[in-house]
């Protein structure tokens, strides 16, 4: 049986569980601003109807992933 001290820590999972939910949002946002800054630099929506696609497709995909993160790491990681 292993003691307390040997029991593996995983930082980069705790720090996603911990700011996931910022990480995702902040990562659409930037997408969602580079298209903005498509469409005014070139003079075409399309760049921004570009930017609020992907940067919604990212969010959702990473919000599922912090949620799956979250579950394995309440149910497998000790506290």
């Amino acid at each position: 049986m292993r003691n307390d001290a040997e029991l593996p820590t995983y930082p980069v999972i705790g720090f996603l569980v911990r700011r996931g939910r910022m990480l995702a949002v902040l990562a659409a946002a930037l997408l969602f601003l580079a298209g903005t800054w498509g469409a005014i630099a070139t003079g075409t929506v399309w760049w921004a109807a570009c930017g609020a696609v992907l940067g919604l497709a990212v969010w959702l995909l990473l919000a599922s992933y912090v949620e799956v993160l979250r579950i394995v790491s309440d149910m497998l990681m000790p506290r």
